[in-house]
């Protein structure tokens, strides 16, 4: 015959596992607590939550809005997603190139600088040339 302690052997020992694992839970929720309380990371990990908070119902539509198959609504979400999406592959090619330009430099320009010469001393002189000149070019057309 089977002894009826039996059935309970270790219960104790279980049972102050159990309320040991507990303790080491509160312990590590009471130091994530204060980290979130007293440093920069937690407290981005407050506005992050906060923000979710802030958006749950729209995401709860959104999700509700995802599980009907035909939902004319789902189609035109998926397609606006999409659209985001290239949208912002686009702007992702535009910033790297960007930057790559920014690393490697904009076009090279070549600057010429020009220097006039005057041959002649007065204006009278260069009005004289500029005349003589006219009559031979009338001459050799």
């Amino acid at each position: 015959m089977a002894d009826p302690g039996e059935d309970f052997s270790g219960f104790m020992d279980y049972l102050n596992a159990a309320d040991a694992a507990e303790k080491e839970e509160q312990r590590i929720m009471a130091a994530h607590e204060l980290w979130r309380q007293t440093t920069y990371g937690g407290w981005m990990v407050r506005q992050i939550q906060a923000v979710s908070t802030h958006f749950a119902p729209f995401l709860e539509e959104v999700i509700n809005i995802m599980s009907d198959d035909s939902s004319i609504s789902k189609i035109v979400f998926l397609n606006f997603v999409r659209m985001v999406v290239i949208l912002v592959a686009i702007g992702f090619v535009l910033a790297t190139a960007r930057i790559f330009q920014k690393i490697l430099g904009t076009d090279i320009i070549q600057e010429e600088e020009i220097v006039i010469v005057h041959e002649y001393a007065t204006e009278e002189e260069a009005a004289k040339a500029r005349a003589e000149q006219a009559k031979e070019d009338k001459k050799n057309q």
